[in-house]
């Protein structure tokens, strides 16, 4: 966020408003908690008009599903 100098209110704003996930991918890294975890991308524009590509995971823990996002890049403003 900071090397795209994101705020945390745009990341939260495009994953609220964004319309669907864009695709579902399964990781292939070794270092997440389990193979082929499903990792969920999302590309929506912050209320700024910034679109904001982010991926994320849903973890169930005790009972309750919880949604962790990695937040990758600054795709492009509109209107620049």
């Amino acid at each position: 966020m900071e090397q795209d100098d994101l705020t945390a209110e745009e990341v939260l704003e495009s994953v609220i408003n964004a319309q669907a996930v864009s695709k579902t991918l399964r990781s292939r890294s070794s270092t997440r908690r389990h193979s082929g975890e499903k990792l969920y991308v999302i590309k929506s524009f912050s209320l700024e008009g910034t679109l904001i590509y982010t991926k994320g995971t849903i973890v169930r823990q005790d009972g309750e599903e919880t949604f962790y996002i990695f937040i990758s890049s600054k795709v492009a403003t509109v209107g620049d």
